[in-house]
C-alpha cells in the first residue's frame, strides 16, 4: 500500500469494473482532497454520494454515464459518474 498508515484509497474504473486504488493524500479543503500519489494518467476516478461509494466493491461491473456539460463541472475534474450494472 502506498499509504499504509491512513489506508486511503479511491475507486477507479478499469475495463468496465471498479478497482480500489491505494493513494497518498495531500492538501484538502471542505470539498476537495489532493491526491499526490497512486493514480495513473488517464485513470477515471469514481465520485458520488457516500452511500453510493460505500456500497461499491472492487470488481463490480459499472457503466460510465455521459459527463455534464463543461460549464457545470469544475475545470480540474477528471472524475466520472457511474451506475452499477
Amino acid at each position: 500500500s502506498l499509504d499504509a498508515d491512513s489506508g486511503a484509497y479511491v475507486f477507479v474504473v478499469r475495463a468496465g469494473k471498479v478497482a480500489k486504488a491505494p493513494v497518498v493524500t495531500g492538501l484538502s479543503s471542505d470539498t476537495w482532497q489532493a491526491i499526490s500519489k497512486g493514480l495513473r494518467t488517464g485513470d477515471e476516478v469514481v465520485s458520488g454520494p457516500y452511500q453510493t461509494l460505500h456500497a461499491l466493491t472492487a470488481g463490480e461491473a459499472v457503466q460510465i454515464e455521459k459527463p455534464k456539460p463543461a460549464a457545470t463541472r469544475p475545470k480540474d475534474s477528471n472524475s466520472v459518474t457511474i451506475s452499477a450494472s
